[in-house]
């Protein structure tokens, strides 16, 4: 049956006139006061009124119109009312096929509109959706917690009834392979096992994970004919599930390189649908479309850094940067500033700011605030992480003559994030983190008291200058390593 192209309503003493053709592609409907449209469905589409004497003497063209609020033409006979399309008197055939093409013409302009506007309520929905996901992804350092979140959001985002997450292992460079990390589903639940599996064309996560590029697939049991990928259905053979539609994304960092892939299957026409049979998931499953994979590459790119580091102090002056690191007086004044600055930058990136102390040559008279109660005061009051440089702490303690383990006594090692070593060069007189040398003794010495106080953190080792073999680099690493899983500091050789 031909979906009508228009709703007209008419008095039921409406004649139509002669010359007025395929009136079977409209739906005509008599009406005798205004209240009869009220129970007429308009929700989606705009009506066109016919207002004749019949119906003009019934109510007037405003209190026809008020019952749908814009949702209504009105043709009309000159002299009875101001309808947006008018006639000559007693409806000429012309006339009025001409009025009924104007206005059907306008109630599709009418409906496209309403159409717009309705798709672009949800596509703000949606991103406010996405811009409320990523503000508590910022908050998350703990990377499994992240993907955790990642994964169980963008389900939630795309109404999707199960999703995996996989990482990619690339320590063996002759076969990367991938690590099934996550897995999650609404309507059964299942043991997890984490696994591990060539990164190859063979699975679709392998060729997503190789090309960098997404996989946006109707029914996985019905691929495209010449794919060199093809679906495993070992799960839903052994579970009693039936997926169907897949959208397969590449996780990707800031050099847009590959880290991981989501996987996110059968999105439901409803969340609370249970896919608990075959017949379920054909009946109650519907594919990706475009806009929604839009926003879950935008979700997919949240891992990328879990948070940004920067140092404690001021680089330049009126617009002139200085290329140094410079250091700030330890007052009230300027915590108050720092603090404020550090909460616009981490609202404004929507990452968590890991600040990191710097080495010092010089401090100001106007300091009030010993360095490592001024570090600790600054993350409390602008919740943010801290990076600890051990090396930094015993070059600014060398320089200004103070204890390097009083000063590690004083940092919130609940907010350390992550530890820096280096070399750096004696001058005698003073220290200069120059990173062109191996660690020595007392920055190891104190490696090893942070590490006990903290059971463990993430380790950078910074060597940018006079860089020795790569087997001394790696026995340097091999150092920081024992101290991190425990070792007691015995002076190196």
């Amino acid at each position: 049956m031909t979906q009508p192209i228009a709703k007209v309503f008419h008095s039921p003493s409406f004649s139509w006139p002669a010359g007025i053709v395929n009136l079977q592609e409209l739906a005509c409907i008599s009406v005798t006061v205004p209240k009869d449209l009220v129970s007429l469905d308009l929700v989606d589409e705009t009506g066109i009124l016919l207002l004749d004497e019949t119906l003009a003497e019934a109510g007037d063209e405003e209190r026809w119109a008020s019952q749908f609020q814009g949702r209504l033409l009105v043709i009309a006979e000159e002299g009875y009312a101001d309808g947006q399309f008018l006639v000559p008197r007693n409806w000429p055939g012309n006339y009025t096929l001409k009025a009924l093409q104007a206005a059907i013409r306008e109630s599709r302009l009418h409906q496209n509109r309403h159409y717009l506007m309705a798709e672009l309520a949800g596509e703000r929905d949606k991103s406010l959706q996405l811009t409320n996901i990523g503000t508590a992804l910022s908050a998350q350092t703990d990377i499994n917690h992240l993907l955790t979140m990642i994964l169980r959001e963008g389900r939630n985002l795309a109404c999707c009834d199960a999703g995996s997450l996989y990482l990619i292992d690339r320590e063996d460079e002759n076969q990367a392979e991938m690590v099934f990390k996550l897995t999650q589903c609404d309507s059964i639940s299942f043991p997890f096992e984490e696994k591990r599996m060539p990164m190859n064309e063979k699975s679709i996560s392998g060729v997503v994970a190789l090309t960098g590029k997404s996989l946006n697939i109707e029914d996985v049991y019905f691929l495209p004919e010449g794919t060199s990928y093809g679906f495993n259905s070992f799960f839903d053979e052994s579970r009693g599930y039936r997926s169907r539609s897949m959208l397969t994304l590449p996780m990707k960092n800031r050099n847009q390189e590959v880290i991981g892939v989501l996987q996110f299957i059968n999105r439901k026409k409803a969340p609370d649908i249970k896919l608990t049979s075959t017949e379920a998931a054909l009946e109650n499953t519907i594919p990706f479309d475009s806009n929604l994979e839009t926003l879950l590459k935008a979700l997919a790119s949240r891992v990328d850094a879990v948070w940004l580091g920067d140092h404690v102090c001021w680089t330049g002056v009126a617009g002139v940067n200085g290329h140094d690191l410079y250091p700030i007086p330890y007052t009230d004044e300027s915590l108050a500033l720092l603090v404020d600055r550090i909460r616009i930058v981490q609202d404004f990136l929507e990452r968590p700011l890991i600040l990191e102390n710097a080495s010092t040559y010089l401090t100001f008279t106007d300091s009030t605030i010993p360095e490592e109660e001024f570090l600790y005061r600054m993350a409390q009051e602008a919740d943010c992480g801290l990076l600890l440089d051990v090396n930094n702490v015993y070059v600014s303690c060398r320089n200004h003559d103070m204890d390097p383990r009083s000063y590690l006594e004083g940092i919130p090692y609940e907010r350390v994030v992550q530890f820096h070593l280096a070399g750096h060069t004696d001058k005698g007189t003073h220290c200069i983190d120059t990173h062109d040398s191996a660690v020595i003794d007392p920055v190891w010495e104190l490696y090893a008291e942070v590490e006990r106080r903290t059971g463990g953190r993430a380790t950078l080792l910074e060597w940018d200058d006079n860089i020795p073999p790569f087997t001394e680099l790696h026995a340097e690493l091999l150092k920081a390593q024992k101290f991190r899983y425990g070792g007691k500091f015995t002076h190196a050789s």
